[in-house]
């Protein structure tokens, strides 16, 4: 006799088989999830750290006309993040 899992669309030889497979199915979905999750809330902090830098940037040159940054070297470049990724 075949088992038939509606969530897999797949035929199984056995009972066990079709709730294994089904649970790791939960498993994966459920870790994905949490990744997707996990991801907003950082998205969420970097969005909020990029308005806290603009306010910060607006304000300094609100008082002293401009702002100049220097690199020390132990900055990513443009070039870094398109052709060398992961660091």
């Amino acid at each position: 006799m075949k088992y038939y899992s509606e969530n897999l669309k797949k035929l199984f030889d056995s009972p066990e088989e079709l709730e294994k497979a089904e649970k790791e199915l939960s498993e994966r979905e459920a870790e994905e999830k949490a990744k997707r999750e996990q991801r907003a809330v950082r998205a969420k902090e970097v969005e909020d750290a990029w308005n806290k830098y603009q306010e910060l940037l607006k304000e300094f040159v609100k008082d002293y006309g401009s702002y100049h940054h220097s690199s020390n070297g132990n900055e990513i470049s443009l070039f870094d993040i398109f052709f060398n990724w992961p660091f």
